[in-house]
């Protein structure tokens, strides 16, 4: 999701999910990715914080699973016009699990004038990766 640098605190709910109801592999899993992505900014200093899990609601366990937020800000700098001034993926991941949850921060710099940011949970089973990509909505 692409926003405009417009308010101070933004924080985004993670819905739907674009794998919900599908067969997992072989475990014939259904998986949810739901949560919060806050972007808390100020003046110069800004904060990107995550709260969001990612489960097999039918509690099958999976060789690993992933939670990831990609965050990329773009501003102003001298004359030189709009350029990247954050660039950063938040993630952790656990193996043999059926659910992962994911609650950190990352402090970024820069005046931005809009930035994008994209969760993300990964099942992992039998040498595949399934990337489960949850619309995100204005809170």
């Amino acid at each position: 999701m692409v926003v405009q640098h417009q308010e101070h605190f933004l924080q985004f709910k993670l819905i739907n999910t674009i794998l919900r109801g599908k067969v997992i592999a072989t475990t014939k899993s259904t998986v949810d990715v739901t949560g919060y992505a806050t972007v808390d900014l100020g003046v110069i200093n800004h904060t990107v914080s995550t709260n969001f899990s990612t489960t097999d609601i039918n509690s099958a366990s999976h060789i690993k699973i992933t939670n990831s937020v990609y965050f990329t800000a773009y501003g102003v700098v001298g004359s030189g016009g709009v350029v990247k001034i954050a660039d950063f993926v938040i993630s952790n991941e656990s193996t043999n699990t059926t659910s992962l949850y994911q609650g950190k921060t990352q402090n970024w710099s820069g005046v931005p004038t809009n930035y994008y940011i994209s969760p993300k949970g990964t099942v992992s089973d039998n040498g595949s990766d399934i990337d489960i990509v949850p619309a995100i909505s204005k809170i």
